[in-house]
């Protein structure tokens, strides 16, 4: 079976209503077929279906020159802070977890607000 006697049989299933031409050759309708095909190809290709929650982050790096640098990457909860040179990573410690800014100004508005 040809990509066109395919591309027919499949139209209604998906709900395609593909018209027949009356006076094009079949040559040029499985030209058309193939190139229709390669297109739908080509964009499932570049469409990128991204995770809903990323596991590792990098918050901020510093370059020290010669290419050395320190950066703290977060992963899920945890933070560290690594440092590299030109062919080693290391682990230089763990940081430990800080409350963000708003979460301290409520807990300090609360303490205000309880005296």
């Amino acid at each position: 079976m040809n990509i066109v006697a395919q591309m027919e049989t499949l139209a209604p299933a998906v709900g395609l209503n593909i018209p027949k031409p009356a006076n094009l050759p079949p040559a040029t309708l499985q030209s058309f077929a193939k190139q229709l095909a390669g297109g739908i190809s080509w964009f499932l290709g570049k469409v990128k279906v991204q995770s809903a929650r990323k596991t590792l982050r990098l918050c901020e790096n510093l370059a020290l020159g010669d290419k050395r640098f320190v950066a703290v990457i977060q992963v899920e909860n945890e933070r560290f802070l690594i440092g590299g040179a030109a062919g080693s990573i290391s682990l230089l410690t763990r940081l430990e977890q800080t409350p963000n800014f708003s979460d301290s100004l409520q807990n300090k508005l609360k303490e205000e607000a309880a005296r």
